[in-house]
């Protein structure tokens, strides 16, 4: 299960979700990603981590997390942003708040 509430994007650990981000432009208007630009998100277990422990790139703003990208997780909050990349190692956050992973009951031996 994958919910988003403000800035809080809540998902049960070891699902595969999609989030689907909606880039507009300064004026409210919908952004269509030009050539060598992408949407990018980033988590971290804290801000000031070096390594992310989730990265994920879209070009279309569906962001698939697969069951191999929180499987490993522990139950608990995580840090990210998400950010669009203009093809030349200029980055523009356009949010950043809490992951939220939650347990599962699962009858798998991983």
């Amino acid at each position: 299960m994958i919910s988003v509430d403000g800035t809080t994007i809540t998902l049960t650990r070891g699902d595969t979700e999609t989030l689907v981000v909606t880039v507009t432009d300064p004026g409210g208007q919908p952004y269509e990603l030009g050539e060598g630009e992408y949407i990018e998100l980033v988590s971290k277990a804290k801000a000031s981590d070096a390594q992310p422990i989730i990265r994920k790139v879209t070009t279309d703003g569906s962001i698939t997390f697969d069951r191999a990208d929180t499987w490993h997780l522990s139950e608990g909050k995580y840090a990210y942003n998400i950010r669009v990349e203009d093809g030349a190692s200029t980055y523009h956050t356009i949010i950043e708040g809490k992951l939220v992973i939650t347990a599962v009951v699962d009858d798998e031996a991983d």
